[in-house]
């Protein structure tokens, strides 16, 4: 009977409702919301109702603190699924829980599309009317109207990311929630008149300016607690205008950002974002947003890592070190590792993020699936082909299974699975999954996106291989495009494409035109990773190529000892990597007459492909044939060192 009263005594009753979202109105007002009757809402280790007749319920919790187990009604969805991984703390005010018709869902997203799309495009036939106007009153030169109808067109190719992105986004914000200024801000937005949204941004003054008030309340709050008992009530109320000028003034960052980012000017977006991000370090959601800004499109890893661990700090203090969202810190954690370099600390944290999500998803979940294309591409990266690929069918099994798989990991399959077939010499199986990718790439992804970019490089490394230059540059050239469209002239991925391309006019015979390319590439990689990284050793074995095609051996053994140097360091000199740069080697030393040391790095080179690739590795006849050259000259070279 005690232990019974105290079970009781210590769980307590949320209230709540369950609603549909407010929605934008053709002429800006909000169509609010409606209660939803008969939605069942359970809490994780706790029970479950169903929402009344005014979509009220009251959801006993086991824990001041809790999460969602689920909130469903046939037939809707929920607006925002991360709900199910946010822990809740028990409040006096309603849990609020949005559903939405699955239909009208994806009719709100459909609607919204179109107007943006019509704004958009109406702004941009508006501005080349206005063009075709300065031209014909001869108000600009020839030259300057094909700029600046160049420029038009770069607009418009951007729209088609920019308008699937914004359509996701607002046809699941909720209106109702929103305050009037903002939805004013949200109804220009759709509309596209992104610099109307910016001018009205900034009538409330200068961004910075705000933000240095924002501190300057924070810092008084400090110091206002040390005075609690005498200035109790000054301190609230300090605290609530603090309240609401973050969250105003995040919000306005944001949209900076959504506005900067639509207009690809990187920098400027992750200005605003990590600006956010400084508002409230204990805000997880903004800090991970700056990750992603700084990882992905930035190439600032040690920036990114920086936010990741804060993140993670902020994680296990707020929902423990098992929730989703600390699984996140750990997987983010680990792919800036990897972009760095670090492989062991990239699985220990991969192994952190999948036993977290294995425990919460289970085996068969398209989670778990992402998980291992990340653990496949670490083997992939670091020559381990066997295990890559057992983590990579493993996938693939999960996604055979799950009703609606996420594109993404897909499209992460289809091009490790080509690659991993391409590494171990198996063209035919790489192009037929590579082809598949890039169907998949090409009816799921706009134009200009990274996803197009990586499975263009992915097929145009089969094609090359297979000596198909023509094709292998064309494809490279639709990777680059796309890439400094999206990334600017700075990023890995452009590095990686100048490299792939310098390499196929290299082994067509191009070398002066390889040159440049190569460089670029190099000095990007360096830029980026500093000197001792895999991808700056794997630019080194090209280069070194590239000066052995051009018959300056001397400066070709060079870059191949540099490469040599970087991956011993860093994956072992008998790794699958390793073959490229030990038959450079073979090869250089050879044309210069040093026949011992040819022969000892072209065995070296054999025995890796034969661990790799079994008796029929590539180029065997071509190796078998030149060692067979090389014998007499070798022992005439022993004979005369004898003498």
């Amino acid at each position: 009977m005690c232990l019974l009263a105290l079970m009781t005594a210590s769980a307590q009753t949320q209230q709540g409702y369950v609603k549909t979202k407010g929605r934008l109105g053709s002429n800006g007002s909000v169509i609010a919301g409606t209660r939803l009757a008969g939605a069942t809402v359970s809490v994780r280790g706790g029970n479950a109702v169903v929402s009344g007749s005014n979509g009220t319920f009251s959801l006993v919790i086991p824990a001041s603190n809790y999460y969602l187990q689920n909130v469903q009604k046939l037939g809707y969805v929920l607006t925002d699924p991360d709900i199910l991984s946010k822990q809740y703390a028990y409040s006096k005010n309603p849990l609020v829980l949005v559903l939405e018709d699955k239909a009208q869902q994806e009719a709100d997203q459909k609607a919204i599309a179109r107007k943006i799309s019509s704004n958009l495009y109406a702004q941009l036939q508006k501005r080349s009317d206005e063009l075709e106007a300065l031209k014909e009153q001869q108000r600009i030169t020839e030259e300057k109207y094909r700029e600046l109808l160049q420029e038009l067109n770069r607009d418009q190719d951007n729209n088609e990311k920019l308008i699937s992105q914004m359509a996701d986004r607002y046809a699941k914000l909720d209106f109702d929630e929103l305050d009037d200024f903002n939805r004013r801000i949200s109804q220009l937005i759709i509309d596209g008149k992104l610099t109307e949204a910016d001018s009205l941004l900034n009538t409330k003054g200068d961004i910075n300016s705000r933000a240095e008030v924002l501190r300057q309340h924070q810092e008084a709050n400090t110091q206002t607690e040390l005075e609690l008992q005498k200035k109790q009530k000054k301190l609230e109320r300090s605290k609530d205008l603090a309240r609401k000028e973050l969250e105003d003034l995040a919000q306005d960052c944001y949209s900076k950002y959504e506005i900067f980012k639509a207009q690809f000017q990187n920098d400027s977006a992750a200005y605003y974002v990590a600006l956010r991000a400084s508002l409230d370090t204990t805000n997880v959601d903004w800090l991970i947003d700056a990750i992603m800004m700084f990882q992905t499109y930035m190439n600032d890893y040690t920036t990114a890592l920086q936010y990741c661990e804060r993140a993670l700090r902020q994680s296990i203090e707020q929902n423990g070190d098992s929730s989703i969202k600390t699984a996140t810190c750990f997987r983010n954690i680990g792919l800036i590792n990897k972009s760095m370099g670090q492989y062991d600390k990239t699985l220990k944290y991969y192994q952190k993020a999948l036993s977290i999500k294995m425990a919460f998803y289970g085996e068969q979940h398209e989670e778990i699936a992402d998980m291992y294309i990340n653990f496949g591409i670490v083997y992939e990266e670091t020559g381990d082909y066997a295990t890559a690929m057992d983590y990579t069918q493993k996938a693939l099994a999960i996604l055979q299974v799950v009703e609606h798989p996420d594109r993404n990991t897909v499209h992460l399959t289809y091009l490790l699975l080509g690659t991993l077939y391409r590494d171990t010499g198996d063209f035919v199986h790489a192009e037929d999954f590579l082809l598949k990718g890039m169907e998949h790439a090409e009816r799921e992804y706009d134009e200009y996106t990274d996803e197009r970019g990586m499975i263009y490089q992915g097929l145009g490394i089969v094609y090359k291989q297979q000596r198909k230059f023509d094709q292998a540059l064309e494809l490279y050239q639709k990777a680059l495009q796309i890439y400094l469209r999206i990334f600017g002239e700075r990023h890995e991925a452009v590095g990686g494409i100048y490299n792939n391309i310098g390499s196929c006019l290299m082994e067509s015979g191009k070398n002066e035109e390889a040159t440049p390319y190569l460089q670029k590439g190099l000095d990007i990689w360096l830029r980026i990773y500093g000197e001792n990284h895999v991808i700056t050793a794997r630019t080194y074995i090209n280069i070194g190529s590239n000066y052995g095609y051009a018959k300056q051996y001397e400066k070709a053994l060079e870059y191949y000892w540099k490469a040599h140097d970087i991956f011993v360091t860093i994956i072992g000199a008998d790794n699958p990597h390793m073959a490229g740069v030990y038959l450079g080697l073979g090869s250089m030393y050879n044309e210069i007459g040093n026949y011992i040391e040819s022969k000892k790095y072209i065995l070296k080179y054999v025995d890796i492909q034969r661990r790799v690739y079994g008796d029929n590795y590539p180029y065997r006849k071509e190796i078998e044939d030149g060692l067979e050259e090389l014998e007499p000259k070798l022992q005439q070279q022993l004979q005369q060192q004898q003498q």
